[in-house]
């Protein structure tokens, strides 16, 4: 099962620290997500009905079967936890 975690944080470098208040409390919540382009979708989705900028993301980590093995960037992109690109060992038959 993977899964990937939702959540903001209020920006420092922004007065107030949201560009407007978002609809979502920001506390994080883990969903379920198929695949790759499903995890990358639900952070931008999640990212776009809360208003949110880069600095609001908290860490999106991606994980299967409840271990931690990368995050999805603000821009949607998945990274494993060395930072090199996630969802190209997933298709080629790494990863766990």
């Amino acid at each position: 099962m993977m899964t990937v975690d939702l959540g903001h944080a209020p920006n420092p470098d922004i007065g107030g620290g949201y560009w407007t208040e978002p609809i979502e409390a920001g506390k994080t919540v883990r969903v379920a997500v198929t695949d790759c382009a499903a995890a990358s979708e639900a952070v931008r989705s999640y990212c776009k009905r809360n208003g949110l900028g880069g600095g609001n993301l908290k860490q999106a980590y991606i994980r299967v079967n409840g271990k931690r093995i990368g995050y999805v960037s603000y821009n949607g992109r998945l990274w494993s936890m060395d930072d090199t690109p996630l969802c190209v060992a997933l298709a080629e038959g790494g990863g766990p």
